[in-house]
């Protein structure tokens, strides 16, 4: 659907966002529980600028093995905390993610609290120059 209501003719993605604290990713795993106990897959994809590091699972408050649940979670932890990570890596590491998971026949489950992160996958972002480290 796109933001008007209007179908795409896409494959679904669920969207689960808000504040910090929120209970987002409980609610993700409860819905790929509930995909799963229907018999379809659903994969939850982080949006979320601080989960992205590997360094910071406590620090960000990064789902454990055990809130999890036995649900598959990408993109969680996929940068080494000495590389930045921007809106726009991101963005295109979630479209390939996304892309295979519909290829696989699962629901992507997008979940996070970075609006950027979530505005760039949607509309795009204006190409930004390398800067100097």
């Amino acid at each position: 659907m796109t933001r008007d209501g209007t179908s795409t003719g896409l494959p679904p993605v669920a969207l689960i966002a808000g504040p910090t604290a929120s209970g987002k990713s409980d609610l993700a795993v409860r819905l790929a529980v509930a995909m799963a106990e229907r018999g379809r897959r659903a994969v939850i994809l982080n949006a979320d600028s601080a989960q992205v590091y590997a360094d910071l699972a406590v620090l960000s408050a990064r789902p454990t093995p055990a809130e999890m649940q036995g649900i598959e979670h990408r993109l969680f932890g996929a940068w080494d905390g000495a590389v930045p990570c921007s809106a726009a890596d991101w963005a295109k590491a979630a479209r390939q993610e996304i892309a295979a998971l519909h290829a696989e026949g699962a629901l992507p489950i997008l979940v996070g609290g970075t609006g950027l992160y979530l505005r760039t996958l949607l509309d795009g972002i204006a190409p930004v120059p390398a800067i100097d480290p």
